[in-house]
């Protein structure tokens, strides 16, 4: 009896053991599926469910992500894309009846069932508009946004329908997208936004309106503008400096010495929308206070308006003590032209400070001048890795199809994040799908 019961205790430790090795590698996804198709082979339906229903309790961001890949990978066994459609096909279904899942997963499975909409054609705008009508804040919220994305005139009607939306980031997106749909017809809905009981989207509504009122309806809106710089100042500012009206300059000018430094920074960054020295002034000044995240704040506030005079502050702000400062001042040159700009972006590549290469990496990207290639392809195969990222992204962003043969080698990198940056560029390049090697 005592070796009966010696037996049965070796045998419960062995199963255990065995399983409990599956159990431990499932926080691989690929070894999980590799597992689960051993014992779909082996016959042994009821080792795999219970290895996929472990893959499917580890809800993440990463494994749906990797579930994406595998079904992607053409060299992987047909078993295991199949086993990976039909998890994820499992994690769209708990989605849709809204069990647990994180809020991450959440918003990629709904991008998930959006994302096909982009194909400007008639099938996938009709899609869209179901998408738009659904029950879910979530697939409400990656509608709006593709609605902008398709850029169909119809779309119009659907997204103001979306400016009275129940959740407050399905109307901001909502009235984003009437912005890029250039939809006048939505400014006396945009107006009445402006006193949305969501700070968020009130001030949202006020930043779309001076992007979308500089034509028909002008008036209005700048009344409007004028009107809500008591109650929210830098959105009304920003809204005043994106209409261009003239009007508005010396209303701001009155406001450089509010008592808010954000409010200040607001009205000096629409001034320079308007071309007023004031505005490049004050600026220049705070570029060169005593507080770091003041002077940050001013440079990242000459971003969007390409003029000499951000250049020359830019230039000068690249040999800041402060590397938060010179990363700041980098992001900014990004919109901005000309021989200067590409020449202290170029002298930033140097900086001791990581994170200022990268923005400098970035921004010359932005500048997408065939000068500037052959040094991002250079910047692909030296540095560190978060470097390297940046030159993955910054050829991207050049539209650099000179890179493409060493993005290609990139899928081979030692680095995961080199690997997976190099995949994603690869894609929205080329529009392929690439096999990327992983663990086993």
């Amino acid at each position: 009896m005592e070796l009966v019961k010696y037996l049965i205790i070796i045998g419960t430790i062995l199963v255990l053991g065995i399983y409990g090795v599956d159990f431990y590698y499932t926080n691989n996804v690929l070894t999980a599926l590799k597992n689960a198709a051993r014992a779909e082979i082996a016959g042994n339906h009821e080792k795999r469910d219970l290895l996929l229903k472990k893959l499917r309790a580890s809800y993440g961001k990463n494994c749906v992500d990797f579930l994406l890949k595998v079904i992607h990978d053409k060299k992987q066994k047909t078993i295991l894309r199949q086993l990976a459609q039909s998890q994820l096909e499992l994690f769209k279904s708990e989605y849709h009846k809204g069990r647990t899942i994180d809020r991450t997963t959440r918003t990629i499975l709904a991008a998930l069932e959006v994302n096909v909409l982009i194909d400007e054609n008639s099938l996938d705008f009709a899609k869209c508009v179901d998408y738009a009508k659904s029950n879910d804040c979530v697939v409400r919220l990656a509608a709006a946004r593709r609605l902008g994305v398709l850029k169909k005139k119809d779309g119009i009607r659907h997204l103001e329908a979306l400016l009275e939306d129940s959740y407050w980031k399905v109307r901001v997106e909502a009235a984003n997208s009437l912005v890029e749909l250039q939809a006048t017809s939505a400014i006396d809905k945009l107006i009445e936004l402006t006193d949305d009981s969501v700070v968020e989207v009130s001030r949202a509504a006020l930043i779309c309106l001076g992007r979308l009122g500089k034509g028909k309806g002008k008036d209005k809106v700048y009344k409007t503008l004028v009107k809500k710089l008591d109650e929210e100042f830098s959105a009304a500012a920003t809204g005043l400096g994106y209409l261009q009206d003239n009007r508005a300059v010396d209303e701001l000018k009155k406001h450089l010495s509010h008592q808010n430094h954000d409010s200040r920074i607001a009205a000096a960054r629409a001034l320079t929308f308007l071309d007023s020295p004031a505005g490049y002034k004050f600026l220049k000044q705070e570029c060169n206070g005593a507080e770091e995240a003041y002077r940050c704040k001013a440079a990242l506030a000459l971003a969007d308006k390409q003029s000499n005079e951000a250049v020359s502050i830019l230039v000068e702000a690249m040999s800041d003590v402060s590397a938060t400062m010179r990363q700041a001042a980098a992001t900014a040159l990004a919109k901005q032209r000309g021989s200067s700009v590409i020449s202290a972006l170029k002298a930033g590549l140097t900086d001791k400070e990581s994170k200022v290469v990268q923005a400098c990496l970035l921004s010359l990207g932005h500048q997408k001048e065939t000068r500037v290639l052959a040094l991002l392809e250079e910047y692909l195969q030296r540095g560190r890795s978060e470097e390297i990222c940046a030159a993955i992204e910054a050829n991207v962003i050049a539209d650099n199809e000179g890179a493409v043969k060493i993005l290609e080698r990139l899928l081979k990198s030692d680095y995961k994040n080199i690997q997976t940056a190099s995949w994603r560029a690869l894609k929205r390049m080329t529009g392929r799908e690439y096999d990327i090697d992983f663990d086993d």
